[in-house]
Formats: structure tokens, sequence, C-alpha cells
């Protein structure tokens, strides 16, 4: 793991005093973040590129060369 390193509090007693456990956590749900991002992006793109791709086909079979070509073949 990487090391965290804190702000001090201003004034305050307790600024340097964050725990094992407190690190830990912020850690941890760094993890569950950059696990969700990458997963909601990986679902955004298995969506998105058939549509788009789709989409294209669809037009280029729509144009009247290409649609003579493809009935010739």
């Amino acid at each position: 793991m990487g090391k965290v390193f804190t702000m001090p509090r201003p004034n305050t007693k307790d600024a340097a005093n964050v725990t094992k456990l407190e690190l830990d956590y912020t850690v941890n749900v760094r993890k569950v973040l950059y696990i969700t991002e990458f997963i909601i992006l990986l679902n955004y793109v298995e969506v998105i590129v058939p549509i788009i791709f789709s989409k294209a086909v669809d037009v280029l079979l729509s144009t009247p060369i290409l649609r003579v070509e493809v009935e010739d073949s």
C-alpha cells in the first residue's frame, strides 16, 4: 500500500491522531470507488459502442451506392 498523508488541523490536540483503522477505511473506500467507477465505465462502453456502431452501419447501408453494391453481391 502507498503512504497516506494527512494535513493536521490547526490548534487541535488530535490533529495527528489518525488511527490505522481510519487510514485502512479510507484506503478501502478509495478501492471501492475505483472498482465502481471501472464497472460503470465498462458497462457504459458495452452499451454505447454497439449503439454507435449499429447507427453507423445503418447510415452506410442506407446510402444508394452501397445499397446497390450489397444487392449485387
